[in-house]
């Protein structure tokens, strides 16, 4: 099946600057590897059916293994040109390299659910069991245009986060959501997010500025999310504050607006997200895959 697709190139995100799909996803997951936002290794690789049809993959590893996976895949394709593609895209040296405890799968395309279901068959036996692909959240996207900033009350300000802040923040991001038994799963994404070179952002009190009373992580793939205020300095527009930034902060960036996942019951967050101005996408174009057993015993 190779044989109908011919590979235009097989590199690192970061050299190659001319790789351009239809996915804002896909290209806002390259853009952060090609401007040093991301840390990580990455292969990007792209391939051309006889049609002259583009089809795009994109593997971000964490270490040795690969978590992420950003496929562009054109709505005009066949299905027998898909199944060929998701197949070459996780083909036998790739999918040992494939985590077996969490691994996302993000496909900006009408194609989504077959893509989701041949990788599904292709990881199978690399997994050791039938992954159950889902993600419970809500896909919102920013405005191409963004709002101004918000001026905050003068005891508040702006600044980077930083390692020194993992611990603060796990406490009390554990405590008000009642996470308390996930506080090593808060700490992992936590560190490995303000470790990078993405604009993670908190507000602290010019009084007491040791540590942010407010703060949001912008992940691997160039979107925002883990926003969180203290419930001490709720109703000052902090989370308003933090969205404005960032998504101003990624649009300048990259050229293309950031997105946010959120989680279903979180009718508050959805609600200050449209109120900003944030399209909600009929498709949420993540997929995830948590192999809670394996993931919890790490």
């Amino acid at each position: 099946y190779m044989a109908a697709f011919l590979k235009i190139l097989s590199c690192s995100a970061s050299e190659f600057e001319s790789v351009s799909s239809k996915s804002p996803r896909f290209n806002l997951f390259r853009s952060c590897y090609q401007l040093g936002w991301n840390r990580g290794r990455s292969l990007l690789e792209s391939y051309q059916t006889p049609s002259g049809l583009m089809f795009h993959s994109l593997y971000g590893y964490d270490e040795e293994c690969i978590s992420n996976i950003c496929l562009s895949i054109p709505d005009d394709a066949e299905k027998t040109e898909v199944e060929k593609f998701i197949q070459i895209a996780l083909r036998e040296d790739l999918k040992m390299k494939v985590a077996k405890s969490m691994i996302f799968l993000v496909c900006e395309s009408k194609h989504l659910n077959l893509a989701v279901e041949v990788a599904g068959m292709e990881l199978k036996e690399v997994l050791e069991l039938a992954p159950k692909w889902y993600f419970d959240h809500r896909m919102f996207v920013a405005p191409s245009t963004p709002l101004p900033d918000i001026e905050l009350p003068k005891r508040y300000f702006i600044a980077p986060l930083n390692e020194e802040h993992v611990e603060f923040m796990v406490h009390f991001w554990a405590r008000d959501l009642g996470l308390d038994a996930a506080t090593e799963h808060l700490r992992k994404i936590m560190r490995s997010n303000v470790t990078s070179r993405r604009p993670c952002t908190g507000i602290f009190l010019c009084e007491s500025p040791e540590n942010p009373v407010a703060w949001c992580l912008c992940y691997l793939r160039g979107s925002i999310g883990s926003i969180h205020v203290l419930k001490e300095h709720r109703g000052m527009k902090l989370a308003r504050a933090l969205i404005r930034y960032m998504s101003r902060f990624v649009l300048k960036t990259h050229g293309i607006p950031t997105s946010a996942n959120v989680h279903f019951d979180n009718v508050a967050s959805a609600n200050l997200f449209t109120s900003e101005g944030w399209i909600e996408q009929p498709v949420n174009y993540h997929k995830m895959f948590l192999n809670h057993q394996v993931y919890l015993s790490q």
